[in-house]
């Protein structure tokens, strides 16, 4: 996202349940975003695809509209299940992955060093903290 960020490319982290993805689009919020999964060779996928996809991996209740008034509905849940996530939170979600990942996998001496680096992060976060440095 550092990359595209210097291309000037409009990419931000999404936050989904249980899944990481990324949207590119533009950042007016573009009707119909692309979708990013980096764990799966960068697989592009539309809005659509991408709570399929999410509704079988993580067993999201599938969201079909069924009138004019239920569409507007839907689309409040779509961006409540894909928000978007500030650096700051996708850096401390990612420590927090590393951490449970080294835990699971023994590795003590790991897990201290990242969790150190998350408390860290945590600590600037804190003292920064405006709307616009942790939150989108």
């Amino acid at each position: 996202m550092s990359v595209a960020r210097k291309l000037d490319l409009f990419l931000t982290g999404v936050n989904s349940p249980g899944h990481f993805l990324m949207r590119a689009g533009d950042e007016y919020g573009d009707p119909s975003p692309i979708y990013i999964d980096a764990f799966d060779n960068g697989k592009m996928r539309s809005t659509d695809e991408t709570l399929d996809f999410l509704t079988d991996r993580v067993g999201l209740a599938p969201i079909y509209p069924i009138s004019p008034g239920e569409a507007e509905e839907k689309e409040s849940e779509i961006e409540s299940l894909l928000p978007t996530v500030s650096p700051l939170r996708l850096y401390s979600r990612m420590l927090h992955n590393l951490v449970h990942a080294c835990l699971t996998k023994g590795n003590q001496d790991a897990a201290k060093t990242y969790g150190e680096a998350l408390e860290a992060l945590e600590f600037a976060a804190r003292r920064l903290y405006t709307p616009i440095a942790y939150d989108p």
